[in-house]
């Protein structure tokens, strides 16, 4: 039974409600004023945009992580007459451009987290600042962003229609209720810190340990704390100098990226930094720029097996014992290049990493460069005690697994973060609404993928269980609506689609929300029982494809992992909508090198409204 119709007319005229102001808030608010939304409302926590790149969370050394450039690169633009080819990419969406930043071979051609803030305050000013309708020259445009406000509780709005949202005011404390027919979540999944079992600063209370102990999510506001633990006054980055020896240590706890950056920005103070890991994040690096057609091509996308496998190629690489080599064989000599650009030995802690072919967990260097964490642990700037993991504090630093106690002024956690979800919903709200599910385990064994190149996985990462035996699974359609409630049409979330090509991917599930809520005509289950299946069906692939990560866990950040694969998920996002798929172009030969473009996505607020036309005519007809 076909999902029930919508009145555009009102939908376009009641309020919608977006939370957060990160860059997936930002571009769904640009979206929908675009296609006509006449009350869009942007509730912040934070008092500027940007979320993670926000103006008060960005810290010195930031830079973008992953292959983020797979299909979000700069205009191309040229530095001293070399083509900036390597980790190119903006983080833009195609309604504004963004200016190459001036330093970039300063940094391997990476953005810094400056730049991606910059570019989201301008986005911001530029889109979701509507002229007021006064005729006072000075009179300013009008933000349809609230800023410092926190949704502390989400429930059903009366009668179980529409939203009521406790809204906290964070900087008077005050709180009201608001009322919103439609909700969109973009709150992401990097705001919540999480410490590991006996890793809280309490915990290091009870030890005795009278040094600071931050999240890393909380080390760069209290930097200059960190920096005077040990003596040291804090001094312009890019230094990695002088000597170390004798000054007191910081003690860093995890191998990820924000760990790996602030073991390098505290090494640069000439601080000695002791960084404690079992898994180190992958520094995927070259040493010269890459051509475009490697870079942002559909290349990487097709030698990462999808879900579904669409073209000849795709099946070739994937179900044939040559193809599955080929595959291999070119995964394995990234590893390895990448260790070779920084001439890391063979025994080194900085090769325990997760294989890069079955894991996401990959931090992209670009170009080699001097400061990073690789080059000063190879230079002896940082310690690395590796593999194992902090068990407790200490009354003088930190104790392993294995009894090593390391000393330390000052330490920083940095084990990641929980769903941004928690506190503004609980479990049975979400249950309720079908943010998540709980299933049966034989249930995923109804999905199978023969494919070779998935042949010998790595050992699955054990899922928590309830006591009837069931586990706690995703339950978003296509990372963009709750299964569950799929015929409501009254709450989406951005943002939660875990790929390489992050403006990209936002910007598309910006329009599928804004059609979906429109009542457009698209390509959708038929029912929630449908919608339902299909998400186990991609939870199943996710578990298959990645055994090892176990980031659906944190719901608000990962519901379908893509990854590498994230072009062709976008492709079949632009299908739902009956748009152009594949859309950097080429021929049968060519179509696998054609770089990719943020600025494909230019025209999908016209094609899409030549679609409603249609509709809107047929239906007259």
């Amino acid at each position: 039974m076909p999902l029930p119709e919508v009145d555009t007319a009102q939908v376009k005229r009641e309020p919608v409600c977006i939370i957060g102001g990160g860059p997936s808030g930002l571009v769904t608010a640009q979206i929908f004023l675009r296609d006509g939304f006449q009350d869009v409302q942007v509730l912040c926590r934070d008092p500027h945009v940007g979320g993670t790149w926000s103006r008060d969370r960005i810290y010195p050394n930031m830079t973008i992580n992953k292959y983020v450039t797979t299909a979000s690169h700069y205009i191309p633009t040229t530095i001293d007459d070399n083509p900036i080819l390597s980790v190119d990419g903006e983080f833009r969406f195609s309604a504004h451009p963004m200016t190459p930043p001036p330093d970039s071979t300063l940094t391997g051609g990476r953005l810094r987290g400056i730049d991606v803030s910059r570019y989201m305050e301008e986005f911001y000013e530029k889109h979701l600042c509507i002229p007021s309708d006064g005729d006072a020259k000075n009179e300013q445009p009008k933000s349809i962003v609230r800023f410092n406000a926190e949704v502390v509780k989400i429930t059903r709005g009366p009668n179980s229609k529409g939203w009521d949202l406790l809204v906290k005011d964070t900087v008077s404390g005050e709180t009201e209720t608001l009322y919103f027919p439609r909700i969109v979540l973009c709150t992401g999944g990097a705001s919540v810190p999480v410490f590991a079992e006996g890793l809280a600063p309490k915990d290091a209370v009870k030890a005795g340990f009278t040094g600071p102990v931050f999240h890393s999510s909380d080390a760069w506001p209290n930097m200059k704390t960190i920096l005077d633990s040990v003596g040291v006054q804090e001094k312009p980055v890019p230094d990695a100098g002088p000597g170390t020896d004798g000054k007191k240590s910081v003690v860093v706890i995890g191998g990820g990226k924000s760990a790996q950056d602030f073991s390098a920005y505290i090494a640069s103070q000439g601080v000695p930094v002791t960084v404690v890991y079992n898994k180190v994040e992958i520094a995927l690096a070259v040493n010269k720029p890459l051509p475009r057609a490697i870079r942002q091509s559909r290349l990487m996308s097709v030698f990462s097996p999808h879900i579904t496998l669409n073209t000849r190629i795709e099946r070739f690489l994937h179900t044939t014992a040559a193809g599955a080599k080929m595959i291999r064989k070119t995964w394995e000599r990234i590893e390895e290049d990448s260790h070779d650009v920084y001439r890391v030995p063979k025994a080194s802690p900085l090769r325990l990493t997760r294989p890069l072919f079955w894991d996401v967990r990959s931090g992209d260097e670009g170009v080699k460069r001097e400061d990073s964490f690789v080059s000063l642990v190879m230079k002896g700037k940082i310690k690395v005690v590796a593999p194992t993991y902090v068990s407790k504090y200490t009354s003088r630093g930190v104790e392993t697994t294995e009894g090593e106690k390391l000393d330390a002024s000052a330490i920083i956690v940095a084990t990641g973060y929980g769903s941004s979800w928690n506190g503004m919903l609980d479990d049975a709200t979400m249950l309720e609404i079908g943010l998540s599910q709980r299933v049966d385990p034989k249930a995923l064994e109804e999905f199978k993928w023969n494919y070779t190149t998935l042949s010998h996985p790595p050992d699955l990462a054990p899922i928590p269980t309830f006591p009837d035996g069931t586990i706690k699974a995703p339950g978003l359609y296509r990372a963009s609506v709750p299964a569950k409630t799929i015929d409501r049409r009254d709450i989406a979330v951005n943002g939660t689609m875990f790929t390489s090509s992050i403006g990209y991917t936002l910007e598309i599930c910006a329009n599928w929300i804004s059609a979906y809520f429109l009542g457009e005509a698209m390509r959708l289950p038929e029912s929630p029982e449908e919608a339902t299946r299909l998400t186990l069906r991609e939870f199943a692939w996710s578990r298959r494809r990645y055994p090892e990560y176990t980031g659906w866990q944190n719901p608000s950040v990962t519901s379908t992992t893509p990854f590498f694969c994230a072009i062709q998920a976008a492709d079949e996002m632009l299908e739902d909508m009956y748009l152009p798929s594949m859309r950097s172009g080429g021929n049968w030969l060519t179509w696998l090198f054609k770089p990719i473009s943020i600025d494909e996505l230019g025209s999908l607020g016209e094609e899409r409204s030549r679609k409603r036309g249609e509709m809107n005519l047929n239906k007259l007809q």
